[in-house]
């Protein structure tokens, strides 16, 4: 068995997701492991440090989260994948609302 890991660079660009598609077609490879997305270019910012951002300010949490939408639907377009975002999101904000647990919030980059 061979387990594969990506994630940062590796999941924002088209030519990587082929790479990743392409390797899952080995039967060798049954668990693919992915860690948080990184930038996609010079002007984005990784995942973790966007959630990261978050936790700063209320101010901080609505404009994040108005970016990581944006990073996923990429995300998803890039992929060529459909799956509802807000459903993810939502529950996100309405978890992270409630209790105001930072490593929570901190810890989505790798569930989303």
């Amino acid at each position: 068995m061979i387990v594969c890991k990506f994630g940062g660079k590796s999941t924002t660009k088209s030519e990587a997701l082929e790479n990743i598609k392409n390797l899952a077609k080995n039967k060798n490879r049954q668990i693919f492991v992915f860690s948080a997305m990184g930038k996609c270019d010079d002007k984005d910012i990784k995942l973790t440090d966007l959630l990261i951002d978050m936790t700063k300010s209320e101010q901080s949490f609505n404009l994040g989260m108005r970016k990581l939408k944006n990073k996923l639907k990429y995300l998803c377009n890039l992929a060529k994948i459909k799956i509802n975002i807000n459903y993810y999101l939502r529950k996100i904000k309405l978890n992270y609302l409630k209790t105001k647990n930072k490593e929570y919030l901190i810890s989505r980059g790798e569930y989303l």
